[in-house]
């Protein structure tokens, strides 16, 4: 299960560069549906397939979040670093 929930959390991380957070909804639902079927298909008890597709979404959403936090940091930095490329540019240039 830690496997599981290591993708579902990467997973989480890559969507957020790329989608609205509305795109957990249908990946979650999806991913509920996969999880009940091949857990019960396979045998486990319905609350440990219960307790894994819990996991899943749980640490999809908090990829989501760290991802969001990251793009927002490199968006921060590339706001910064233009704006001081800018500055430099407007100084009047001082000869001496």
């Amino acid at each position: 299960m830690a496997a599981f929930a290591i993708l579902a959390f990467l997973s989480g991380a890559v969507l957020a560069f790329r989608f609205r957070v509305f795109v957990l909804y249908p990946i979650i639902a999806v991913g509920a549906l996969l999880g009940f079927v091949t857990g019960l298909a396979a045998g486990n008890s319905f609350w440990a397939v219960t307790l894994g597709v819990v996991t899943g979404a749980m640490a999809l959403q908090a990829g989501y979040v760290f991802g969001t936090v990251g793009r927002m940091s490199l968006l921060a930095a590339h706001v910064a670093a233009r704006r001081n490329r800018r500055a430099l540019r407007a100084r009047p240039t001082q000869i001496i």
